[in-house]
């Protein structure tokens, strides 16, 4: 993956979002249960990674964009059904990097760093509005938009949004915030931060600060139909780094552990995906190439009771199993978020 598109910390990408309870315009639910389910665990996984990447220095640091880049992957599919009009994944998101790019929407006073997208375009496909504030432990960091290691004060970057939108031509909208709500089974969260703190020299925590806040995020129809609706909470340790470098001073593959909990608030359920040594264990392949993430679901409308995803070393593949009324089905999954 070109680190032109690195995704911005504070929040998560999903081109996986049938797993929210895809609706058509007119409000028709049409998902498909056996894709969603492992795009649940690749959302997740997108999730963390893209937590990790705003601390690992150099060119991630310098060249991150908002992670609503990464939501259009689903809506570009829709858009892009005309072979004549075919944006390839690789292209689309050189395109969007190069116009909506985190360098040059950002803008850095002492420890306070501001993204703003001011209306900038993405060719036809997008505008954006609406940005983030980012709290850094101090000005150099803010300065060279990665954290430094400190390990008598761990450093850390806070980020928050009211309101990061991306537009579709035809009228649909992709709102990202931090600002808090209430989910399908009445948990409510308050306004927060999404907070990465390095405390030395290969390790990351990830984790809203306070812990009962989320990150929220809802599509909606040119009609204001919920197409989806959800709310992340990423609370994993990294160790390691996608791309080594003297700058971020880190050694060692990426790998994960902790979870990342989505609430589904259209389809009225939650998954807690629980990462075990996932790990990007290939320089030339920016998946991961091991480990496991199991997800449990809960909730009046749970899809499963149970799901798998576990890693190949085979690039961009993994196996999903999921178990459901003891009946467990693997599927084989060609992985879209190159993270």
């Amino acid at each position: 993956m070109s680190f032109t598109k690195i995704i911005l910390l504070a929040v998560v990408t999903a081109g996986l979002i049938v797993s929210c309870n895809k609706k058509a315009d007119d409000g028709t639910d049409t998902s498909d249960d056996s894709d969603s389910l492992y795009s649940i665990s690749e959302q997740a996984f997108s999730e963390a990674s893209s937590h990790a990447s705003s601390s690992e220095g150099g060119s991630v640091g310098t060249n991150m964009i908002s992670d609503e880049i990464e939501l259009m992957s689903s809506e570009l599919q829709e858009l892009n059904n005309d072979p004549n009009n075919y944006i390839n994944p690789q292209d689309r998101l050189t395109q969007a990097a190069t116009a909506c790019s985190y360098a040059t929407a950002r803008t850095c006073s002492g420890t306070t760093g501001t993204i703003a997208w001011n209306n900038c375009t993405i060719g036809t496909i997008a505008t954006m509005t609406g940005g983030w504030t980012e709290t850094w432990s101090n000005t150099a960091d803010c300065t060279n938009s990665y954290l430094t290691v400190n390990v008598s004060s761990p450093e850390s970057v806070e980020r928050s949004s009211t309101a990061s939108t991306i537009t579709f031509p035809l009228g649909k909208k992709i709102v990202t915030d931090t600002a808090g709500g209430t989910a399908h089974d009445n948990t409510v969260f308050v306004s927060g931060k999404v907070k990465t703190t390095r405390t030395n020299a290969t390790t990351r925590s990830i984790a809203m600060n306070p812990t009962n806040s989320a990150v929220h995020k809802v599509m909606t129809s040119r009609r204001g139909v919920s197409l989806f609706d959800y709310f992340v909470q990423p609370n994993v340790t990294v160790t390691g780094s996608l791309r080594n470098t003297t700058t971020n001073g880190m050694t060692g593959n990426r790998a994960m552990t902790g979870t990342v909990t989505i609430y589904h608030n259209l389809a009225k359920y939650t998954a807690t995906n629980t990462f075990s040594a996932v790990t990007w264990g290939s320089s030339s392949c920016c998946y991961p190439t091991s480990g496991t993430i199991s997800s449990t679901y809960t909730g009046t409308n749970k899809p499963a009771d149970s799901g798998v995803m576990t890693f190949s070393t085979t690039c961009g593949t993994a196996s999903f199993a999921s178990t459901k009324d003891g009946t467990t089905t693997t599927t084989s999954v060609t992985l879209e978020n190159c993270q």
